[in-house]
């Protein structure tokens, strides 16, 4: 294994349990903690089965309404489906399912001052 190899498994590997993370931070709206997870320009793009608009948030409006208590609060399995690191970007597409909904997921993260920052979100939601 030459060491780029070895740089790409440990960025994979942090990227994984920097998603992980993430994601149980939404679940259990540890909203202090997440304040530093997201990139200054993250976008949200949220699209529910049955409704015609598409839902979009900056990193601004997605904290309000964690705080509010709008989105996050309940716990969900993640099923990831791939992780793949382009230069500094690390992609992660996966399944999560709550009692309530399914998410249908693509995060983008950058490789910013030696960690990992959301800075995308692509998702396709919907009811149980």
């Amino acid at each position: 294994m030459n060491q780029n190899q070895n740089l790409q498994g440990n960025n994979t590997q942090s990227l994984e349990e920097t998603f992980k993370t993430f994601i149980g931070e939404i679940d259990s709206r540890q909203v202090e903690s997440l304040e530093n997870r997201f990139h200054d320009q993250f976008l949200d793009h949220v699209s529910v089965s049955g409704i015609s608009e598409m839902i979009v948030s900056n990193k601004e409006k997605y904290i309000q309404s964690l705080r509010e208590g709008k989105i996050g609060g309940i716990p969900r399995n993640i099923q990831i489906k791939s992780l793949d690191i382009i230069e500094n970007f690390g992609i992660v597409t996966a399944n999560l399912e709550s009692n309530l909904m399914q998410f249908q997921t693509q995060y983008s993260f950058l490789w910013t001052d030696g960690r990992w920052k959301v800075i995308h979100a692509l998702v396709a939601a919907k009811k149980n």
